[in-house]
């Protein structure tokens, strides 16, 4: 059986990522930010809906959470919602929370 990721490891991995040229220091104050402001959940559940199996962790905690949305850049494989949960990309979760975006 394969081990399943911690969200906030994922979140580490990916701001790591070489393509989103972050340098040490934001790296850093976004992964304080995180811990510091995040809220914590853990999942109750197993869900097995992502087209890609590492995905399912996100949607066990938006569910655990009662999230409205699960905001993220890899919406191709979500469903477009989840037992409540409105799967979107950052663009359009401020679309709809009224802000306005800055190009």
């Amino acid at each position: 059986m394969r081990q399943r990721k911690c969200v906030y490891a994922e979140y580490e991995e990916v701001i790591r990522r070489p393509r989103l040229a972050r340098n040490d220091e934001v790296i850093a104050a976004t992964l304080q930010t995180v811990r510091e402001i995040g809220f914590w959940v853990k999942p109750v559940e197993t869900i097995k809906v992502c087209s890609d199996p590492d995905d399912n962790i996100f949607l066990e905690c938006a569910h655990a959470a009662r999230a409205d949305y699960l905001v993220t850049g890899n919406v191709k494989h979500f469903p477009q919602s989840w037992a409540g949960t409105l799967v979107v990309t950052p663009r359009r979760f401020l679309d709809l929370q009224g802000e306005p975006l800055s190009s």
